[in-house]
């Protein structure tokens, strides 16, 4: 579960699909990473996910 940024609302987040299972603020250096924008149902601020994958995950390398 992640909050706004704006006003700290929580949300429920999931993944985009099963290789990119890591969820962060922070955008990934390497670009394996799939960019997930939740708008907050009570302010309406977009929070930015970006989702990457497991170090040791084989597809990271694909």
């Amino acid at each position: 579960m992640y909050s706004c940024l704006k006003c700290g609302t929580d949300f429920e987040i999931y993944p985009p699909d099963d290789i990119h299972v890591v969820a962060s603020r922070i955008e990934d250096e390497t670009s394996h990473f799939v960019k997930v924008e939740h708008v907050c149902k009570n302010c309406g601020y977009v929070n930015v996910i970006y989702w990457g994958h497991r170090p040791s995950d084989p597809a990271w390398d694909t």
